[in-house]
């Protein structure tokens, strides 16, 4: 190799540029500091808990005659969800125009109160009756377990066959579902 006239390289100049390199290595290290530590403890509590995604089910049963000579089914979804684990039971009141434990629907318009009865049932064939009280929620018929994520319970209506249906207009009621946890 060439080394330009106005730079020749000797022994000393060598050593003199790796100890220079070697001094501004070491400078370039940051200094150490003192320190002193303390372990830090992180804590979450998850409770159990439920809650209802449907906003005001409706139930609502087909038009019919009032000479029907079969009963009228309808059917609706209550759509909830429940902490992972916990232990849920779905329950219906008795609504707002119940005869003892017979639920009722009341005549809208109808200057006398009539009254279509009808029955609320946990499975399709319409056997096991909706559990009309707050219970443990095992006892519940309309029971299971939480995971976490959307789970649902169908309610299955019945207005069953009557002797004489009530005069003909539009009937309601109004029922209260719960969860228990």
């Amino acid at each position: 190799m060439s080394i330009p006239f106005f730079f020749k390289e000797t022994a000393n100049m060598r050593t003199h540029f790796i100890a220079a390199g070697l001094l501004a290595c070491a400078a370039a290290q940051p200094a150490m500091a003192d320190a002193v530590g303390v372990p830090m403890i992180v804590s979450a509590t998850i409770v159990k808990g439920c809650a209802i995604e449907t906003t005001g089910p409706a139930l609502a049963f087909p038009v019919f005659s009032g000479i029907a000579t079969t009963p009228q089914d309808g059917t609706v979804t209550l759509g909830f969800h429940c902490s992972k684990g916990t232990a849920w039971g779905v329950t219906a009141d008795l609504g707002g125009n119940a005869d003892g434990s017979v639920r009722r629907m009341g005549s809208q318009t109808l200057g006398t109160t009539e009254y279509l009865p009808y029955a609320l049932y946990a499975d399709s064939s319409r056997l096991v009756p909706f559990p009309a009280a707050p219970t443990d929620p095992g006892a519940a018929t309309a029971s299971g377990t939480g995971n976490g994520l959307a789970q649902s319970v169908s309610l299955y209506g019945r207005i069953p066959v009557q002797p004489v249906f009530p005069s003909p207009d539009s009937y309601r009621d109004s029922i209260y579902l719960s969860i228990t946890y």
